[in-house]
Order: structure tokens, then sequence, then C-alpha cells
């Protein structure tokens, strides 16, 4: 999900969805929104999987998959699996919140949507991080990621262009390795990354220089 005017730079343009007030409203739901971070973490899943996982019948989970689907949020996948039960993967998704949280009739559902994501963010880095000490026995892995930060004083186009530039090397990597996630093969090493990249303006208090209270 990307947050800003832009689709998600990590999904090639024509299958972005970029989400209407109706389809901001329909993924704000505590359990649609739990559907859609398991399928972006694991890969395709059916109703059945998902009612497992998060502890509801599989008529929840099927009725809340054809509202995702009906706003575009996910897609079927023909052709896989057997029988009459369908796989769903979801797709990538932007919202403009700069107007979404300033129109009363959307505010409430992007600042729920906001919220969930910022929760999501930090409780995953904080269990990465308090598990460091223990990667020793995956340290080939642990040694490998990532986790830094710039502070840079750029014009809006140039702002543009480093988002552009990050937003290129994901789709990048996220185009190569794609059906790795909704059940192709892949390495016996390969683990699940999630990459995070964050590019905004510093606020006034949060500026080199600034003095605090």
């Amino acid at each position: 999900m990307s947050l800003g005017k832009a689709s998600d730079p990590a999904t090639p343009r024509d299958e972005r969805v970029q989400l209407t007030p109706e389809g901001l409203k329909a993924y704000a739901h505590p359990l649609r929104m739990a559907i859609l971070r398991y399928l972006h973490t694991h890969g395709a899943a059916t109703s059945t999987t998902l009612a497992e996982h998060l502890g509801e019948s599989t008529g929840q989970t099927s009725y809340h998959l054809r509202q995702l689907a009906k706003h575009g949020l996910i897609e079927d996948m023909p052709g896989r699996g057997t029988g009459r039960e369908r796989w769903w993967r979801a797709r990538a998704a932007g919202v403009d919140l700069t107007t979404m949280l300033t129109d009363e009739a959307t505010a409430h559902a992007a600042d729920t949507l906001l919220a969930e994501m910022l929760r999501d963010r930090t409780e995953t880095l904080a269990r990465w991080v308090g598990n460091l000490a223990h990667a020793v026995e995956n340290q080939h892995v642990a040694s490998r990621s990532l986790h830094s930060q710039a502070t840079l004083k750029l014009t809006p186009d140039e702002l543009g262009e480093l988002s552009e530039a990050l937003g290129e090397l994901l789709t990048q990597f996220t185009e190569r390795f794609r059906d790795r996630l909704d059940g192709g093969e892949a390495p016996a090493d390969a683990v699940l990354v999630r990459a995070y990249v964050d590019v905004f303006p510093l606020l006034d208090d949060d500026a080199p220089g600034s003095r605090r209270a």
C-alpha cells in the first residue's frame, strides 16, 4: 500500500489500483485489513486458509474476500487448486491520503487505515530488532538486512526524483521474484523479506537545528 499521491511503485503501472473513497472505506475494516495483511505477507490463499489463520468462519472470510475483490484490492487466480474453492492474491494499491484525510466523508476511514499500517510497521520492526541477538544462527541473512536513514535538503522535483528512483528499484525486485510469493518454486534458503521505504519532508520540530521544549 502506498500512502502518497502516487500508486505503489513496486507494481507495474497497469496493474496498480488507486483507491476511490468507496474502496478506502471497504479497506478500512478490521477483518479485511487482516486478510490483506496475510495475503501481502504469505501470498495467495483460500477462504479456508484465511479462516483458519484468522480464527473466523469461512462464511465470514468468503464474504469479505468478495468485498475486497469488488473494489479491486484482490484478484482470484484461475487454474490454481482443485475443486470449487478459489485462490486469492492481493493487488498493490495506492491512496491519496493528502485528500482522503481532509475530506469529511473519508477522513475516518483514512485515519483508521493509516493507524493500522503504522502499528503493523512498528510491531514488525520491533519484533525483528528485538530478535537480532538470536539471529546468529541465521547470520548470513541477518548481516544482509538494512536499517539506514539520510537527511537531505531537496527541491520538490528532487524529492520526486529520489522517490521514483527508490520505487523503480523495488519494482525490479518485486517483478523479478513475484511468483515465489504466490506458490512458485524458491531456493531452499529463501526467506520472507519486508522492505519499507519512507521519503517525506520533515516537519519544523524534526528539522536539524530545531529547538525542542
